[in-house]
């Protein structure tokens, strides 16, 4: 096998309008705006951040949407979980699942204006 280290992985979400996945994700759930890029006049696609998480936001290229709404995002959290779960109850993020408590930590579920998944968890195990 090769001395390659693979580093990082970045999550891609598509979205019916990056300017609207940009507002969304930095006014609620706290990621910061960073590198956009403009085709024909129109935001197309973006990137925010959050503690060196990086989630790519992009129309769906098909044309016809069927992409969107069908992401699922795991995000692991290293400390905090239950204070960013009350933190985004606080904004009106919409909850697809509650703060559980499992075998292998605890975690929870929320949804894009889009419909994308994000489930945000941390591990005890």
């Amino acid at each position: 096998m090769s001395k390659t280290r693979v580093s990082k992985i970045n999550g891609m979400i598509w979205v019916t309008s990056v300017p609207a996945a940009i507002d969304f994700y930095s006014k609620k759930l706290g990621f910061e705006p960073g590198y956009t890029c403009e085709e024909d006049g129109e935001v197309n696609f973006a990137i925010v951040s959050r503690d060196g998480i990086d989630l790519h936001l992009q129309v769906c290229v098909c044309d016809d949407g069927r992409h969107t709404g069908n992401t699922f995002q795991e995000i692991e959290v290293a400390e905090g979980l239950d204070e960013l779960c009350d933190e985004y109850s606080k904004v009106d993020v919409e909850f697809v699942g509650c703060l559980c408590e499992e075998d292998w930590g605890r975690s929870f579920k929320i949804t894009d204006p889009d419909g994308n998944w994000l489930l945000f968890t941390h591990y005890t195990g």
